[in-house]
């Protein structure tokens, strides 16, 4: 799991953005670890701008929002749907939902159990 997400931030880097792994889940989470991704750093520090999170569990993808939103993505598009939603134009701040453009291009479903 760590490889794939180690290469998914690695992608999300040279497409020029920001991305760590977090390995703290939340309490009854399906996934043991995560990548945060962010369109901007601030100089002394931290992230800003369009923020989220994707994980792998079970042969799919979760994203989720930080307000507690989480979709299930299945497929090998992560990465492209990790750069499409960090240059999301109609987006100012942090978002509360992944935009309905990409949750429809991307086929997204509602993913009800998760915690963020």
């Amino acid at each position: 799991m760590t490889d794939q997400l180690t290469k998914l931030e690695q992608q999300i880097e040279q497409a020029g953005f920001y991305a760590f792994i977090e390995n703290e889940p939340a309490p009854r989470s399906p996934w043991k670890e995560r990548v945060v991704c962010a369109s901007h750093r601030r100089s002394k520090g931290g992230y800003h701008g369009i923020s989220f999170w994707v994980a792998a569990c079970d042969n799919t993808w979760l994203v989720g929002c930080w307000s507690g939103v989480v979709y299930r993505m299945s497929g090998a598009a992560i990465q492209q749907f990790c750069c499409d939603f960090l240059t999301s134009t109609n987006l100012s701040g942090t978002p509360d939902d992944v935009p309905e453009e990409l949750r429809i291009r991307y086929s997204l479903q509602a993913e009800t159990s998760s915690e963020s």
